[in-house]
């Protein structure tokens, strides 16, 4: 009890499954499945797979977080794509890569840069669009496309 007599019992919160902060706490936890090796492994694939649907070869991580998502997808897609970071792009048609978004601001965030550095198609690849009511990715014109990719099921 403090001087006040109230209590300083910890006390479990619970928040709503569709609260931004049950969202920002899934996507937190997409980026830390996507840095085991299998996970890793799968959602490299998806991202390949998005590129050819997009016909993409030039993949750009949005963040930090994306670039082992885009790093290993290159590593496995054989020679098919090549990985830049927003600034030096050197393809037209380019293919952002995220791990998990809940507002898209950083997905809306490098299609701009990308496209002021010269990219004349943009798509996107998001491992786990946490709440696409929020991100409102379709229809940004920004953005051409948005890649199918796995979403993993909420936990």
């Amino acid at each position: 009890m403090d001087v006040q007599g109230a209590s300083h019992e910890r006390s479990s919160v619970e928040i709503p499954a569709e609260s931004i902060a049950a969202a920002a706490i899934r996507a937190s936890h997409t980026v830390q499945a996507v840095r085991r090796i299998e996970v890793l492994q799968d959602a490299a694939r998806a991202v390949i797979e998005a590129a050819r649907i997009a016909g993409c070869s030039q993949l750009v991580p949005v963040n930090a977080a994306a670039e082992p998502l885009a790093t290993a997808a290159v590593l496995i897609g054989g020679g098919e794509l090549t990985f830049s970071d927003a600034d030096h792009i050197s393809a037209d048609r380019v293919l952002l890569v995220d791990a998990a978004t809940v507002t898209g601001g950083s997905t809306r965030s490098c299609a701009r840069l990308v496209r002021a550095r010269g990219a004349t198609w943009v798509a996107a690849a998001i491992y786990d669009r946490v709440r696409p009511d929020l991100d409102e990715l379709e229809g940004d014109p920004l953005i051409d496309m948005i890649a199918p990719t796995y979403v993993p099921a909420p936990a």
